[in-house]
């Protein structure tokens, strides 16, 4: 029901061009905020690394589609853009680093258990007992 809720919200809003209006018509919250960077927090949004960063590829005005955070939704309009400063990339330029080269690392390491999975498999000193493994992910899939 939330998913449908905040559907019918987006797309009314679109189609006025306005999402306090459309909020108020659907007697849905309507809130702002202060200007936030992609790794901040917005309250009742939660943070803006998740599902509600799709708000920095927002022109002003532009209207989102659904945020489900599995209980709560939104939908977000952008009302202006700050571009960060120098101070601000120089502020948080080790930190852009590091978070770089930690995704990278996962990335190559995913690539290499993929293939030492995949030799391992080839060579026979891996074995995979198909039934356990249906029925493992069958039970992990209805336990969610």
């Amino acid at each position: 029901m939330l998913t449908q809720k905040t559907e019918e919200l987006s797309n009314r809003a679109k189609a006025l061009n306005d999402l306090k209006k459309a909020a108020k018509e659907a007697g849905a919250e309507y809130k702002t905020s202060d200007f936030v960077a992609p790794d901040g927090q917005v309250p009742d949004i939660g943070a803006m690394s998740g599902s509600a960063s799709l708000a920095f590829g927002l022109k002003p005005g532009e209207i989102s589609q659904p945020i489900n955070n599995g209980t709560t939704g939104a939908v977000l309009s952008v009302v202006d853009r700050q571009a960060a400063t120098e101070q601000d990339f120089a502020a948080k330029k080790d930190q852009i680093r590091e978070a770089l080269s930690q995704q990278k690392q996962q990335e190559v390491f995913a690539v290499f258990v993929a293939n030492l999975r995949e030799s391992m498999d080839k060579s026979g000193k891996v074995k995979i007992d198909k039934k356990q493994l249906d029925l493992l992910t069958k039970s992990s899939a209805d336990d969610q």
